[in-house]
């Protein structure tokens, strides 16, 4: 996190709406030990309030970064893979130009579920329809990973992040490292 102040922390546990759909439900500050201590979570979600840049002329670091792409089980999400084996070696299953805004995460992710046969088979649809279920996702939630051993701890990006490219680039992870998304 780049400011990990309660100001700007939102804990939210996942929960059931009306309708049966596992949705995040926000629990403030103040109420954090009550919560916890009087209704207990299995699972708690560590996200981060608004970012605020400065703006200043920084270079923009161009790299890869790992990808992988996040699908929900229930209350529960599985990462794809990030390599395999080949040979002796792992080898990065998705690598990918570190985006410069969401817009270009989107495109490349969408032509990822398209094109990459670990990515694409991943999520839902079979090869056969890949591509009009990639043009029909509308919802990208990105993720950075607080550990590089894996996809065990992540934190969503902003809200802000997603408005102003300013904020993504300040977010973004560094070249080699992994950059998640929750596509809906």
């Amino acid at each position: 996190m780049l400011d990990p102040t309660p100001e700007n922390t939102i804990l939210r546990c996942s929960t059931k709406n009306r309708r049966g759909d596992w949705v995040w439900a926000d629990i403030p500050p103040q109420d954090w030990t009550l919560t916890m201590s009087r209704f207990g979570v299995d699972e708690v979600g560590v996200f981060e309030g608004r970012i605020n840049v400065k703006r200043a002329n920084q270079e923009f670091v161009h790299g890869y970064v790992n990808l992988t792409v996040a699908k929900v089980e229930g209350s529960q999400l599985t990462w794809s893979k990030l390599s395999h084996e080949n040979g002796k070696t792992f080898k990065s299953v998705a690598l990918m130009n570190r985006p410069r805004s969401y817009k270009e995460a989107v495109e490349f992710v969408k032509h990822m579920i398209k094109t990459n046969p670990t990515i694409g088979t991943f999520l839902p649809p079979s090869a056969y329809n890949r591509d009009s279920f990639a043009d029909n996702l509308t919802n990208f939630t990105f993720c950075y990973f607080l550990s590089n051993s894996g996809t065990n701890l992540w934190a969503e990006f902003p809200e802000n992040a997603y408005e102003d490219d300013e904020v993504w680039r300040a977010i973004v992870p560094s070249p080699h490292s992994t950059l998640g998304v929750i596509a809906s």
